[in-house]
């Protein structure tokens, strides 16, 4: 399984699991809903680039970069939208941070975060547009690129 895959599948994962028992603001529903019946909300779309080299390339191993972008569809709560907005970007780099151990294990060296903005949308029920990207390096034999 290559490693992009790998890192895409612990994370859909681990959105899906997000949740107000979980300590997250929000109950998430599943990621890359584009039925707008089945959505849940704040709804999350995983979006990424191209791999690049990223770093140093070692000996029988490469390093590569990939930018996710989490862009999420906030509904309009009970707070402002501002609040709002802010809760979920907290919810976001929570996941993030709970998530190294499990990249780490495949492949991935360190994550940076990139930028966050937010947009508003013409849906008066759901009025904002959050996108955080953050960027993965991580490392893969040369020999077997889906390998750490």
């Amino acid at each position: 399984m290559p490693i992009p895959y790998s890192m895409l599948s612990i994370i859909s994962a681990a959105v899906d699991a997000m949740s107000v028992s979980g300590g997250d603001n929000f109950d998430y529903g599943p990621v890359d809903i584009f039925d707008p019946a089945r959505r849940i909300y704040p709804q999350v779309y995983l979006e990424y680039t191209d791999e690049s080299p990223a770093g140093t390339q070692m000996a029988g191993h490469t390093t590569q970069g990939i930018d996710l972008t989490f862009r999420v569809l906030i509904a309009k709560g009970a707070g402002a939208i501002d609040a709002e907005i802010a809760k979920v970007l907290d919810d976001v780099k929570r996941l993030i941070n709970s998530l190294q151990a499990s990249l780490s294990a495949v492949g991935v060296l360190y994550i940076d975060p990139v930028s966050a903005h937010w947009e508003p949308r013409l849906v008066a029920a759901y009025p904002a547009q959050l996108s955080a990207t953050f960027r993965f390096v991580y490392r893969q034999l040369r020999a077997n690129p889906a390998s750490p």
